[in-house]
């Protein structure tokens, strides 16, 4: 998995405000998963492109509770702020 992370490090080398990063998990543990049917509007952003964004074919949504121990992680790149 990859994902974003804000403050602090995850090498503990004090403080970060973007780093991606790579983690595994140790445990997992999963609830009953919901399927329904779904509708998804984005509206307009005065900083975001949305309005350009259609939605052609929604194949549905779900709906699901998952607990996690995180294991740590791996720097892959610091963001452009130091």
């Amino acid at each position: 998995m990859a994902h974003h992370r804000w403050l602090p490090s995850i090498d503990g080398t004090g403080l970060a405000l973007d780093e991606l990063v790579e983690s595994g998990a140790a445990s997992f543990e999963a609830g009953p998963a919901w399927a329904a049917d779904a509708d998804l509007e984005l509206f307009d952003s005065p900083t975001e492109e949305l309005a350009s964004l259609t939605v052609e074919e929604p194949i549905g949504a779900y709906y699901r509770q998952v607990g996690v121990v995180w294991d740590g992680g791996t720097l892959l790149e610091r963001g452009g702020g130091e």
